[in-house]
């Protein structure tokens, strides 16, 4: 049998460069959390919001936590329509606490500022170098 001219080079099952994970964010007229696993060693760089239902009244104030309850980074997401496009929530740390390893717990808060509000939360991971 031929060997893959490759063989050494991609031999790992490691994922590499970025990995996305999406979270259902529902009910964010009160306050709320969700969870979700670091797929890779690394640092969660971005989170991004698609809204399904409007975001009204306020801005939702959003904290990411590492497992062991540290905060990785803060953000908010603004007053949207619905299906008004895709929110990034900015201000996340890159501090030490940022660094993850795959199978990480990572916690997702909002404080329910808002009025109403539901939508995707699409958490991105970039690898550790």
């Amino acid at each position: 049998m031929a060997r893959n001219p490759m063989y050494g080079q991609n031999k790992s099952d490691a994922v590499s460069g970025s990995a996305y994970v999406t979270v259902g964010a529902s009910g964010m007229g009160s306050a709320g959390q969700r969870y979700c696993v670091c797929p890779i060693d690394g640092r969660l760089t971005a989170l991004y919001f698609m809204c399904t239902t409007g975001v009204t009244t306020a801005a939702s104030a959003i904290t990411v936590k590492d497992g062991a309850g540290d905060t990785i980074g803060t953000g908010s997401i603004p007053v949207t329509s619905a299906n008004g496009g895709v929110v990034v929530a900015t201000g996340l740390h890159t501090d030490a606490d940022s660094d993850l390893s795959a199978g990480d717990v990572v916690e997702i808060e909002w404080d329910g500022s808002s009025a109403a509000g539901a939508g995707d939360l699409v958490v991105q991971f970039a690898q550790s170098v």
